[in-house]
């Protein structure tokens, strides 16, 4: 089922403290930024915008050759002030939600293994709430805030004028009465991959959930 809503990956960090740009970290034949982009879609949303800056090129040639481009509803778009942090490549990805949709699914590159459940849970009810072109929408794991942040058309105004690494968050944590919280077992929402240290941990995640699986077919 196809949604009113556009998925926004942030994918133009240089990646300082990992020693390279988060978004070609390997996950088995995919990337972070490609792992993204296939969860976004099959969470049933129409559109994804990719916001590119260090290794732009090598960033879009891996969606490229994954099929994750124009002709698939996806638009690879280059943040030239990626050096600023994600704030000014999310008011350009929001520019280019189309305007028949009601909110964006913004998802940082850094949160590759947020449970396909959860996205699909999240655009669903956010779809559904009353009034959600006002509302910010936000998975809970052990009671804190993670991603993707959920936000609706009327905001995207105030979501443009952020400022900082995680402008998405900020508009969260400034606008309480507006947050809709779900509960949600995944700690994949909480997995932010900046270190090392943080791919490895990701890895040990992703080959438990696998093994989980296994065990169950």
């Amino acid at each position: 089922m196809s949604l009113p809503l556009t998925g926004i990956v942030l994918a133009g960090s240089a990646g300082a403290k990992f020693g390279g740009p988060e978004a070609l970290a390997s996950f088995g034949d995919d990337n972070c930024a490609t792992l993204c982009v296939r969860k976004l879609l099959a969470a049933g949303l129409p559109y994804v915008v990719v916001v590119t800056g260090a290794s732009a090129e090598e960033v879009f040639n891996s969606l490229v050759r994954n099929a994750l481009d124009e002709p698939h509803g996806v638009q690879i778009v280059y943040d030239s002030n990626w050096k600023d942090g994600n704030a000014p490549g999310t008011a350009l990805a929001l520019s280019r939600v189309p305007a028949e949709c009601m909110g964006a699914l913004v998802l940082p590159v850094h949160y590759p293994l947020v449970a396909d459940q959860t996205l699909a849970l999240l655009a669903q009810l956010f779809v559904q709430e009353p009034g959600a072109a006002g509302k910010v929408m936000v998975p809970l794991h052990e009671a804190k805030l993670g991603y993707p942040v959920l936000v609706g058309k009327d905001l995207f105004g105030e979501l443009s004028g952020a400022t900082g690494d995680e402008p998405a968050m900020a508009l969260a944590r400034a606008l309480p009465a507006r947050v809709i919280g779900v509960t949600v077992e995944d700690p994949g929402a909480l997995l932010c991959i900046q270190t090392r240290d943080d791919y490895l941990r990701a890895l040990r995640m992703l080959s438990d959930e696998e093994y989980e699986r296994g065990e169950k077919s």
